[in-house]
């Protein structure tokens, strides 16, 4: 197994705080962009809403207040008394008609008769704070402050009547002007009654009153104006107001238009915030709201933290763990963003895995050589038993043979062939022939009942190998091996002196065809082996460059994937017509020192791993390629 690259360490308490910071600060900024954009401005909405409804009202009251006077002004020119009084002409019983009638206009501050063409025949004004009688009285009617496209300037007299405020040096007056109605000659008669009511004093009290507001009406020059107020328009009037805001009052203004249509007229209030209170419930309820959501939030992102941090890597490290006590591949888990707890958990598991996984690989090959050499050691006890009556019988075979002297036999074989021979020597060599094949007959008797002996103990040794072949059935462990740890741990148990003057090329891609499932020691002999029957076959040659080449190519099967291996050299090659011969047992091309069982037995091995191998050659002289195929997972 690899180790990861080392990352940064940030324990899982650290992490959690600092996730809960961002949590925090993260609601902070939501929270207080919600309560200054939402909360705040809502308030400020409304109370800039309510304020101006309650200027609107009192602008109201003040145009009921214009339209109660205009109606009293009518009541007046309506009563018989009144016409009589006019068309006497007399201004002395018009100044005891209007001493007369204080019900009808009783409050007018201003009163005024005027004839057709403006000019004012007779007049009262009194100051409405102190009742006191005003200074110069009104010469004329001031047609000169309409605008041109006023009513009042639609023709050159004044035939109509017309009502509002002005804009007086001291008040803002509500007026009244009505037209007597009739032809009243001469024209100098009074032909309009001019009525006027300043708002100050006991006007304002009422109406200040009436509204419950303490509002201000002035001229627009005599007014001053804030220079922090907020100008926006108000939807219920569509008038123009402005605000400002303290922390215990909003002030509320808009202009006003006057009796000649000019905006001269300034209207003004300040109300409480009584807003505050209602702000204060619904900060109560904003801040539950909060603190809820809040909760929530938290439980939400300590859920997901829970989740994320801990239970699921802990999910995914147990997985780990059992998958590697099984000996199955895994992807190692890894923590988020920067390393923890986990990640040493991991790291000391996986090491302790890959401790145990050698340990274990050690004592299977440990004990596979024990129970190897254990059966060895009974067998060659057994053997040894049988092989001493073999050799002491085959000594004494030895022993007797070396009694005989076959020499002194052909030299009487010889010399009794002679002709000059005496008849003397003749039986004695006679005698010495017969004693001689007595004893050879005696001596072949022997031998054959000795080897028989020998042959008896043959058998048993014979049997003795049979039974343990029947019975030892000992067979390395199967392992899943990295292919590349495989082929380099062969290369090692070749002889170096073979290698020394030889270039042994590998697969750049071995390390991506991954780990094998196979018998290690079976597996790495028999790529030893080959690797070593190529080294030799390059020395036989002696080429200029020996080189062993090591290919590796992982095949598709629909059964299971097959790992295909190519052992090429450039060494002797071998004979186009003995090339199917090389796996017999006993086929060897070398001529000393080989038993011709190498390639035999790496054959049977790799069969028994369920695998294939094979040779081609393109003939002497040529080097060889020899194919190794297994299939990459065995149960």
């Amino acid at each position: 197994m690899t180790r990861p690259a080392v990352r940064p360490y940030i324990s899982l308490k650290g992490k959690i705080l600092c996730a809960l910071l961002v949590v925090v600060m993260g609601y902070t900024l939501v929270d207080h962009s919600f309560h200054s954009r939402i909360i705040s401005a809502g308030f400020d909405a409304l109370e800039e809403k309510l304020v101006a409804q309650s200027l609107a009202r009192c602008i109201l009251i003040v145009e009921e207040a214009v339209d109660e006077l205009d109606r009293k002004n009518q009541e007046v020119i309506d009563l018989p008394g009144f016409q009589a009084v006019i068309r006497q002409g007399d201004l002395a019983p018009i100044t005891r008609f209007f001493s007369d009638e204080p019900m009808v206009l009783g409050q007018a501050d201003i009163i005024y008769l005027m004839n057709r063409d403006g000019a004012v025949l007779w007049s009262r004004a009194r100051n409405p704070i102190t009742l006191e009688p005003l200074g110069a009285p009104l010469k004329e009617f001031p047609r000169d402050r309409f605008d041109d496209t006023h009513p009042v300037m639609a023709n050159a007299r004044l035939n109509q009547g017309i009502k509002g405020l002005i804009a007086s040096s001291n008040w803002p007056l509500m007026l009244s002007a009505i037209p007597l109605g009739g032809a009243i000659d001469p024209p100098s008669s009074p032909a309009i009654l001019l009525v006027g009511q300043f708002i100050a004093g006991a006007e304002l009290r009422k109406l200040r009153h009436d509204t419950s507001i303490v509002f201000n009406l002035a001229s627009k020059k005599n007014s001053i104006v804030a220079d922090n107020r907020a100008e926006k328009t108000n939807s219920l009037d569509g008038r123009l107001y402005s605000y400002t805001f303290t922390p215990k009052l909003v002030g509320v203004t808009t202009l006003y238009p006057d009796l000649f249509g000019n905006q001269n007229l300034f209207f003004s209030a300040s109300i409480p915030r009584f807003l505050l209170g209602e702000a204060e419930q619904v900060g109560d309820r904003s801040l539950a709201i909060s603190v809820l959501m809040n909760s929530l939030l938290i439980l939400v992102v300590l859920f997901f933290l829970i989740h994320v941090l801990v239970e699921k890597p802990t999910v995914a490290i147990a997985r780990y763990f059992k998958r590697s006590i099984d000996g199955m591949e895994t992807k190692r888990p890894q923590s988020i963003l920067f390393r923890d707890e986990f990640d040493q958990l991991v790291d000391e598991f996986t090491e302790v895995v890959e401790n145990l996984g050698k340990a274990r690989k050690k004592i299977l090959i440990q004990s596979y050589y024990a129970r190897i050499g254990e059966s060895s050691s009974l067998i060659m006890h057994a053997i040894r038993n049988s092989l001493n009556p073999m050799l002491i019988g085959i000594d004494m075979i030895r022993l007797k043979i070396d009694e005989i002297s076959l020499e002194n036999f052909k030299r009487a074989i010889k010399e009794i062939q002679a002709p000059e021979l005496s008849p003397e020597r003749r039986l004695a060599l006679i005698e010495y022939i017969n004693i001689s094949t007595s004893r050879i007959e005696d001596l072949f008797g022997e031998t054959r009942d000795r080897l028989n002996k020998v042959v008896v103990q043959s058998t048993r040794i014979e049997k003795i190998l049979s039974e343990q072949s029947r019975f030892v059935t000992v067979k390395p462990p199967l392992e899943e091996v990295p292919l590349s740890e495989l082929i380099l741990d062969s290369l090692t148990r070749v002889p170096e002196d073979l290698l020394k003057d030889i270039e042994i090329q590998l697969d750049p891609d071995l390390e991506k065809c991954g780990s094998i499932i196979v018998e290690r020691i079976f597996f790495m002999q028999t790529l030893a082996n080959l690797v070593e029957n190529s080294a030799e076959s390059i020395l036989v040659r002696k080429p200029p460059q020996g080189g062993i080449q090591i290919q590796v190519e992982c095949e598709p099967c629909e059964a299971v994937e097959r790992v295909h291996l190519r052992i090429i050299d450039n060494g002797n090659g071998i004979h186009p017509e003995k090339i199917t011969e090389i796996f017999n047992r006993g086929f060897s091309t070398k001529t000393l020192g080989s038993t011709g069982n190498g390639l035999h037995w790496c054959a049977n091995t790799l069969s028994a791993m369920q695998g294939q191998i094979w040779a081609e050659s393109s003939g002497i002289g040529k080097g060889a390629c020899f194919h190794v195929v297994l299939p990459r997972l065995r149960s």
